[in-house]
């Protein structure tokens, strides 16, 4: 995804580590909305996944097993959460918000960037929200389909 960000910005590199403090989504820079994008196009295909699998289908009709599974998940790997983003989890009622969660949290990326806008989807739920409605923009997703297809070999390594 790095290479994608830097190839269509032509260099142009926002900080993805400050996306957790954004407040505003017009605060975006364009290499931080096309990681959303990027992210947002990942976490769509892999939310679609797990709710045909039929085990985690039922894990993500129960919010309280969504909530254990992803508690679990933190507690074995990270990543370590602010007591503000552990109390959203705990209150959290929406079962797109935990299927995203869950998928976010099943995403097993050592890459820098990733990790720092995964982070940021789960601290912030304004941005989670902005990028959950980027997720349901069929042309966005479309547009992000096809910078992926037309990426040079290698380019989105995660």
């Amino acid at each position: 995804m790095r290479e994608v960000v830097t190839r269509t910005n032509d260099g142009l590199r926002d900080d993805t580590e400050s996306l957790a403090s954004v407040r505003g989504m017009t605060a975006l820079g364009p290499a931080q909305e096309l990681w959303i994008r990027g992210v947002a196009w990942s976490t769509r295909r892999i939310v679609a996944q797990l709710r045909g699998d039929r085990r985690m289908a039922e894990v993500l009709e129960d919010i309280e097993k969504g909530r254990l599974a992803i508690v679990r998940r933190l507690a074995d790997r990270g990543p370590v959460l602010t007591e503000d983003a552990w109390e959203a989890l705990l209150a959290e009622r929406d079962g797109d918000v935990i299927a995203w969660w869950i998928a976010l949290l099943g995403t097993d990326s050592h890459e820098l960037h990733f990790s720092q806008v995964r982070r940021a989807l789960l601290e912030n739920r304004e941005l989670l929200r902005h990028t959950m409605s980027i997720a349901n923009d069929a042309k966005k997703m479309d547009e992000m389909e096809e910078l992926i297809r037309n990426k040079q070999p290698g380019a989105l390594q995660e």
